[in-house]
């Protein structure tokens, strides 16, 4: 239902463009599109604007005032760009005069795909950097913590996430491995890399932990990354567990992640087939080892099955004509 996918029934004080819809019809204003049978998809909740306005270019306006008013005070601002993302009909949209950047830099005989990505990244890129901007014109950049990350990795349709194999709606590296930035002046040190397995569900114990509340509440998944970005201690969690009992995008599947092996357990038999990976040896998971690696396939398998049951995961149905 449309009114679930609402922020402002979770706890936010106002919402522009968040609903339960994954993508914009259209990334110019009005944001809408008029499909061939007539029907007018909408944004829900979209911003104002003018002809010309680029959704993600409207959406920092509006994050750059809210940062503006609320400067004085303590605030949560979660800006989810819909950038770089395919709007209705499988479409990449960029204003034009970045896109004849992209196409001069990368050549006449690119694809038109990877040319429009790009000129969506610099989009991002620009737009980020605006936040930035405002956060230091304010004199709150020291007091504020920046966190930069994706839901999942690139839609192989448009790109690709070599040398990471697979992509969007996968388990495999290339749909769940994505960048994780985190900006503290004077508290984070600059351009460290943490190479520690972490996952989006520790975002939330972390930003209770930093903001003097206790991270260990009963029911949250996750742990707090504190002492990671800090560099004053370790991340001391067993494994790491995704369930994805989902065909649209891909194949359904469960994984955990423990150490430097990786088990998969696919759904696309009736019988579920398991794929172990060694990560720091094969990060492209080109190698399946479960039959080398009999006991570490079992014994992953055991740990994952019993998370599943501790979480209460659904499993996928078979459908009753197949």
């Amino acid at each position: 239902p449309e009114e679930t996918g609402d922020p402002e029934k979770y706890g936010f004080d106002f919402n522009i463009a968040g609903s339960f819809q994954g993508q914009t019809p259209d990334y110019f204003y009005p944001f809408q599109l008029k499909w061939y049978d007539g029907r007018i998809f909408t944004l829900p909740k979209a911003p104002s604007g003018k002809p010309g306005d680029y959704l993600d270019d409207r959406l920092t306006d509006e994050a750059v005032e809210f940062i503006k008013r609320n400067k004085n005070t303590h605030f949560f601002l979660f800006l989810s760009y819909f950038l770089p993302h395919t709007s209705t009909g499988d479409r990449l949209q960029a204003k034009q005069e970045l896109i004849e950047k992209h196409k001069k830099r990368l050549g006449k005989e690119t694809v038109d795909n990877t040319v429009i990505y790009a000129a969506m990244i610099e989009h991002l890129d620009v737009n980020i950097g605006r936040i930035m901007k405002c956060l230091k014109e304010y004199e709150i950049e020291e007091n504020t913590i920046i966190i930069f990350t994706s839901d999942n990795g690139g839609y192989t349709g448009k790109t690709t996430n070599l040398p990471l194999r697979a992509g969007k709606g996968s388990l495999y590296e290339g749909g769940i491995r994505v960048p994780l930035i985190v900006y503290w002046k004077e508290k984070i040190k600059p351009e460290r890399i943490e190479t520690t397995p972490v996952i989006g569900y520790d975002i939330f114990p972390t930003i209770l932990e930093i903001t003097g509340k206790s991270p260990k509440i009963e029911g949250i998944d996750g742990k707090s990354l504190l002492p990671l970005l800090l560099g004053n201690g370790k991340l001391k969690r067993n494994a790491i567990y995704w369930h994805f009992p989902h065909f649209e995008a891909s194949i359904g599947a469960s994984a955990i992640r423990k150490g430097d092996y990786k088990l998969l357990e696919i759904f696309d038999e009736k019988v579920p087939r398991l794929e172990l990976y060694n990560l720091k040896d094969d990060i492209s998971e080109t190698r399946d080892i479960s039959k080398e690696k009999k006991n570490i396939t079992e014994n992953l398998y055991q740990e994952l099955k019993k998370w599943k049951k501790m979480v209460g995961a659904q499993e996928p149905i078979p459908l009753k004509n197949n």
